[in-house]
């Protein structure tokens, strides 16, 4: 039973990750970011600081069990999947043909903005100054600071984002190992993704069509969280 708890969450987690982080707003920064640092640089700095993220949010879906009863936690995961579902879908509808491409350059755009006028820019500049190490054998270590500034507006990028929401929800009413183990799994499949073929995707994938079969997966997952089958 619980290994078939485990498995399921795993799952459940994995594919809610792949279908509702393509296109969005970190894999299109790692997209933006591989064409003009290191690859793996910027896949190590996007998946740390989501790993990070999934770790602080499983976390919290562990607290809701100590503060509400298992049913009440059940509910409560399945109204969140439900409202996220639905808003998804909506938004979906609402999306031209080549939204994705339109956010990609939106995205680029905020990047290579003024400080002053855009937060994600501001918050770019911010992490421009390089981190070093210095060993008491007088070696300089130097620690790339594009890393920590890809890190560091992964984490901004993804603080509040419905993935962040559907985890918690997800660790609330499911094996929290499983959740944590198939988001890290999901974000990291989604990464390499954005780092490999970002821009070709971008082009290629319709993202309208992406966001529309993410809402209605969360709307299954609320029904299947308020009879107990997930």
């Amino acid at each position: 039973m619980a290994d078939s708890k485990f498995g399921a969450s795993l799952v459940a987690s994995f594919s809610m990750i792949v279908m509702s982080e393509i296109g969005d707003k970190t894999f299109l920064i790692a997209a933006i970011m591989s064409m003009t640092h290191g690859r793996w640089t910027v896949f190590f700095a996007s998946l740390s600081a989501l790993a990070l993220m999934t770790v602080l949010s499983t976390g919290f879906g562990l607290v809701f069990p100590h503060f509400f009863s298992k049913t009440v936690t059940k509910w409560i995961a399945a109204v969140l999947f439900a409202v996220l579902g639905l808003k998804m879908v909506a938004d979906g509808v609402k999306m031209s043909s080549n939204q994705l491409q339109e956010e990609y350059e939106q995205v680029a755009s905020e990047l290579d903005a003024d400080p002053g006028v855009s937060p994600l820019a501001q918050k770019a500049g911010h992490m421009e100054s390089a981190v070093s190490i210095s060993s008491s054998k007088s070696t300089a270590i130097a620690i790339d600071p594009i890393f920590y500034k890809i890190a560091t507006l992964t984490f901004v990028a993804e603080w509040g984002d419905r993935s962040q929401i559907a985890t918690i929800a997800l660790a609330a009413a499911q094996n929290a190992v499983g959740v944590t183990m198939g988001a890290v799994a999901g974000h990291a499949v989604c990464t390499l993704m954005a780092v490999v073929c970002g821009q070709i995707l971008s082009r290629w994938v319709s993202i309208k069509t992406v966001t529309i079969s993410g809402g209605f997966m969360f709307v299954v997952f609320s029904v299947f969280t308020a009879l107990g089958l997930m």
